[in-house]
């Protein structure tokens, strides 16, 4: 099952409205990130979470469960 699916029943079960981009080039990113938004991450589906990286230098808010590779990394 992707993350996806796993999102669009958090954000359902929540009553929040939820746009998946998809796949993005490095300008297309920085441009999205500069404008107000908050990034949700499936942390269990990807270990690392390069996004996260960067969507935090970027200043964005970023929400990443703690099983992230990425938290290790922060901490």
């Amino acid at each position: 099952v992707s993350s996806w699916h796993f999102l669009r029943s958090y954000a359902a079960l929540r009553n929040v409205e939820l746009i998946f981009t998809g796949t993005k080039s490095p300008a297309e990113l920085k441009e999205f990130l500069s404008e107000p938004c908050v990034v949700l991450l499936p942390s269990r589906y990807d270990t690392f979470n390069l996004l996260a990286l960067e969507t935090l230098f970027m200043g964005c808010p970023t929400f990443v469960g703690n099983g992230a590779g990425v938290v290790d990394y922060l901490r």
